[in-house]
């Protein structure tokens, strides 16, 4: 049976086989999450970790976190981990932890998220399901 629920920032070994084909996915090499920062921003009360699990083993997750604005009197949040283990995509799970997070994002005052994510497979269709609309192009150059 999947459970779903909000958690403090896991850490434990358990969760690594998940960080590792969440990086090899989007990036072709494991992940390597700067825990000192997420820690951080987690004692500050502004990280939202939302895990499904299958019994006691995590099986997907949506992270996100908020600021204050630079630009505006507001509080801005950022969609920013999302994996489900590639043998439960396809049963709502992504969507349900995903909204979730964006549900205690709105709780903590937030008042917009974002999320910078793959423009491919299935995430177009999905983000627009969810209520995302693409909101400019995302520049980048290598340094």
């Amino acid at each position: 049976m999947i459970t779903i629920g909000r958690e403090k920032l896991p850490t434990k070994p358990d969760f690594w086989p998940l960080w590792d084909a969440h990086g090899v996915e989007v990036r072709g090499r494991p992940l390597q999450l700067d825990y000192q920062r997420y820690a951080k921003i987690e004692a500050e009360g502004r990280l939202i970790c939302i895990v499904a699990r299958d019994g006691d083993r995590p099986v997907g997750y949506s992270w996100h976190y908020w600021y204050k604005s630079l630009h505006f009197d507001e509080r801005e949040g950022h969609d920013d981990l999302w994996y489900v283990d590639k043998a439960y995509r396809g049963q709502g799970i992504g969507q349900r932890i995903r909204m979730m997070g964006v549900a205690a994002l709105k709780d903590a005052g937030a008042v917009s998220t974002s999320d910078f994510i793959r423009n491919a497979g299935t995430h177009p269709a999905l983000m627009t399901q969810l209520g995302y609309t693409a909101h400019g192009i995302w520049w980048k150059k290598s340094l």
